[in-house]
């Protein structure tokens, strides 16, 4: 986390050389909306399943879902795209299972109002799901008992935690290595695909 503060200075430092101030003030709050947390693991997981679950921010769960899986992974890296998309496809489940144990059929039905044509792009069973709101006890139905089960909870909070353990070690062995040597390889890469392009 030093890394990240020294760049976050370095950042500030620049700005205000340049008189960007506006920016600046862009820039910090920015900082205080980082969706990551700064990348500390039990605090992503806590926002998750303490405020955007809870707290029916299916949104923002989305966002930090598509920041992860997006943004951060390499586009060829199919495994790890593949395990987000698992994992945000559990989420969303545990959204809607959450949604119907606290009562509240009109999350549910938001949901699927605003996320049905995705989601049967998506596949991953979810045609399924759209009986949800319709089936008169889910957490006894052999279709969905399973996703109201203490145990499922636990398999996909685990998961979740190993997901960001993982993906957090990958971005903390990035910071390790010199600013100037990722700039370098970035340069390279860059000139690469520009090369290719023209090909």
């Amino acid at each position: 986390m030093e890394e990240h503060k020294n760049a976050e200075g370095l950042v500030r430092e620049f700005l205000l050389f340049r008189g960007f101030t506006q920016t600046i003030r862009a820039f910090e709050v920015d900082l205080a909306a980082d969706v990551t947390q700064g990348y500390q693991v039990e605090k992503t997981m806590q926002l998750v399943f303490d405020v955007y679950i809870p707290r029916y921010q299916i949104e923002k769960l989305a966002e930090l879902m598509d920041f992860l899986s997006l943004s951060l992974f390499a586009p060829g890296d199919s495994h790890c795209q593949a395990t987000a998309r698992k994992l945000h496809t559990g989420l969303k489940r545990f959204y809607l299972v959450h949604a119907l144990q606290k009562g509240r059929m009109d999350r549910v039905l938001d949901f699927f109002k605003q996320y049905g044509g995705n989601l049967l792009n998506e596949g991953d069973d979810w045609q399924a799901w759209f009986a949800l709101p319709y089936v008169k006890d889910p957490s006894s139905d052999p279709q969905f008992q399973v996703y109201f089960s203490k145990e499922w909870l636990e398999t996909l909070m685990v998961s979740f935690r190993n997901f960001l353990c993982q993906f957090f070690d990958g971005i903390h062995i990035l910071c390790s290595v010199p600013f100037s040597m990722r700039l370098c390889s970035l340069t390279i890469f860059t000139i690469s695909c520009i090369a290719k392009a023209h090909l």
